[in-house]
Parts: structure tokens; C-alpha cells; sequence
């Protein structure tokens, strides 16, 4: 997450000093399984490489990957086998350029791009690569979910509306905020300046919106209005302390970063479910980010919860991940030397060996 993709860090030992209580059984509640399938190496060239990924996002359609690359300005396109289709956009502050590329999204024929940095998203035709326009944005967008038709559901929260989701329209675009930020972000600066990412999962008439750091996963109507709340606890992960906006107050920055966890994704799966990704990072003195990313799982009636399931990343650079259907992607990078290189390992998710949890 720009701004919060992250430096967070320190030792499960630190935790339990800042929270106060007891170290969670890590043997207890079993995780779901990942069950192992297809590692690709995306085909780079010394002219065409990923430096700095962005974000990760598989077609829906067609298993696709796009990755944005906040190095070089541009959104890289290959296909299932890894090998280059397409790439849109380039580095700058013009029409179809990107400060810092972030967020992707394939919607039909259009593949849609986040610059966080100057608050707008890039327009592409995706057969063409042909500029289209641009939507500009407050806040700090995710490209969450698509909706019905043209509907798009954006992650954008905004400190200054105290909202945390945007409804757009991709044909019209128009677009309406919704869903206020839960207490924690209002009432503490640190957390509403760092945990910035917001993550929708829409079906029919409802919707489960997550945010990055503390506070509970919110279900809500399409119009905003609160209907329930979610409460997910950690088994595995470091979780967050229940005092954590009282914490913060006599916390360094870096502190703060590494002290929770933190919510990267929320997808429904077709079945109903909902899967949920949460990292864990550190950061050593030489300022390398590694992280321990978490795997848990929804029921579709939100009463229960298989927690923690650790997913397999390297430690040489922030792992990226995605969802397709039943199927998690996870983008990581080996650094060798001054070069890198990138593979997308794939694994289904298998909830037989679950221990779950009433909520």
C-alpha cells in the first residue's frame, strides 16, 4: 500500500510488550491448506523489467497477470505462461503517465491504473494500449471490486470525508463516497496516516469492507449504512492489541509499523466465502522490508473463521498476491546481486483441514 505498503516491523516479542497479553496458541485452530500449483517466471528483459512492483491482479476472465511497476511508470501485461503481452502507460506527470503506478484493474476492455501521487487512475484500451482519459480521486484508492455493469468499488479512504469506499461508474463516471472510517482512524493521526488501505467485497445488496490496520470488518448496504460488524481474531498472526489507539501515542514511527497486523486483501470467493490476506513485516537496519503473509478464511454467514494459514513467500522482497476464483496468486521477487527475478506461484485453497472458529 503506498504510504502503508509497508515498513512495518520488530519482533513478536515487542508485541506482546506493547499489547499486554498472552502469546496466542500457535497450534491451536488449524489453517486452511494450500495445496501447491503452477510457478511462473514472468519473461524480463533488460529493457523490460518489474524494479518495483506496485500491485498484482489476475484477469478474472482469462488468468492474465498485470502487474504495475512503481520503477519505471507502467502497467506490464503477461500472459498465463509468463510470457510479455502488452504494457501501458510510462513515467511522468502527463496524459497517461504515472508517478508512482499503483492499483490495477481489467474491466472488459479497459485496464484501469492508480497514480496515488497525483490522485487520479489512467484509462487504457487493453488491445490497443490507446490512452483513454483519466478519473481523478480523493484519498488512497484500492481497486477493490467490480460490480454490476460499468460499477466499479474503490477502496479510497479519505481523512478529510472520514469515508473509507467510493462507488464509480465507469461509464459515467460519477462516482458517490461511502462507509464512515471506523473510531480508530478519526481519533488517532498515526493510524489513519499509516494503515491507509480499504478493501471491499460487494455481492447482491451488501457489502464486507475491511480496513488496513485496527477495527473490525464492516458490513454495510451499498448506500453505507452499517448493518453488522466482524470481529476476526489471530491465531498465528500478531493481530492487533484492542488499546492499540492508546499504544500509539508513545510509539516511534517505526514502532507503530510493526507492532500489528496488517489486512492487504479482501476477496469473496465463489462459493461465498470470503479469504482474507494480513501481513506481518519487518524491517532491518538496512531498511530491507520482509514479511510473513496469512491466509484466513469466512464462512459466507460471517459466524466462523479458519484462521492464519501461513503462506509460503521469500524473504528477498514484498510479496504480492491476488485472487482468482478459489486460487491465490502470490507475486515474488528473488533479488540476485543488482537483478531480480519474478515468479507468480499459485496455490488452491483447500479448507478440509480446518479448525473453525464461532465469532
Amino acid at each position: 500500500m503506498r504510504g502503508t505498503r509497508m515498513l512495518c516491523g520488530f519482533s513478536f516479542a515487542f508485541y506482546m510488550v506493547l499489547s499486554g497479553c498472552t502469546e496466542p496458541d500457535r497450534g491451536a485452530s488449524a489453517g486452511a491448506a494450500l495445496l501447491a500449483g503452477d510457478s511462473v517466471r514472468l519473461a524480463e528483459s533488460d529493457t523490460l523489467y518489474l524494479g518495483r512492483p506496485g500491485d498484482f491482479s489476475v484477469d478474472p476472465r482469462d488468468g492474465t497477470f498485470f502487474v504495475s511497476d512503481a520503477f519505471s511508470g507502467r502497467i506490464v501485461n503477461f500472459d498465463r505462461n509468463g510470457a510479455l503481452l502488452a504494457s501501458y502507460g510510462s513515467k511522468g506527470d502527463g496524459p497517461g503517465e504515472f508517478r508512482d503506478a499503483g492499483e490495477v484493474v481489467v474491466m472488459d476492455s479497459v485496464v484501469a491504473a492508480a497514480d496515488d501521487a497525483r490522485g487520479v487512475f489512467n484509462l487504457f484500451d487493453r488491445g490497443s494500449g490507446r490512452y483513454l482519459g483519466q478519473q481523478k480521486y480523493e484519498g488512497v484508492l484500492r481497486f477493490s471490486a467490480l460490480g454490476a455493469g460499468s460499477e466499479v468499488w474503490l477502496g479510497a479512504q479519505s481523512l478529510q470525508s472520514k469515508t473509507g469506499v467510493v462507488r464509480w461508474d465507469a461509464t459515467s463516471g460519477t462516482s458517490r463516497r461511502l462507509v464512515a472510517l471506523p473510531r480508530e482512524y478519526v481519533e488517532s493521526q498515526p493510524i489513519g496516516g499509516i494503515f491507509n488501505g480499504v478493501f471491499v467485497a460487494p455481492w447482491a445488496d451488501t457489502l464486507l469492507v475491511g480496513f488496513a490496520g485496527p477495527g473490525a470488518l464492516r458490513l454495510v448496504r451499498p448506500d453505507g449504512v452499517l448493518l453488522d460488524t466482524v470481529h476476526v481474531p489471530a491465531v498465528r498472526r500478531l493481530g492487533v492489541p484492542t488499546d492499540f489507539v492508546e499504544r500509539v501515542k508513545d510509539l516511534s514511527f517505526p514502532e507503530i509499523f510493526g507492532s500489528i497486523s496488517v489486512l492487504f486483501d479482501l476477496r469473496r470467493l465463489p462459493d461465498g466465502r470470503f479469504a482474507m490476506v494480513h501481513y506481518d513485516q519487518q524491517i532491518d537496519k538496512a531498511g530491507t522490508v520482509t514479511s510473513r503473509v496469512f491466509l484466513s478464511l469466512l464462512s459466507a454467514d460471517r459466524r466462523r473463521a479458519c484462521l492464519d494459514a501461513e503462506v509460503p513467500v521469500g524473504r528477498s522482497a514484498q510479496p504480492k498476491t491476488a485472487f482468482r476464483g478459489d486460487t491465490l496468486f502470490v507475486l515474488d521477487q528473488v533479488v540476485h546481486g543488482d537483478g531480480a527475478q519474478t515468479i507468480v506461484h499459485s496455490y488452491t485453497i483447500d479448507d478440509r483441514p480446518c479448525d473453525w472458529i464461532a465469532l
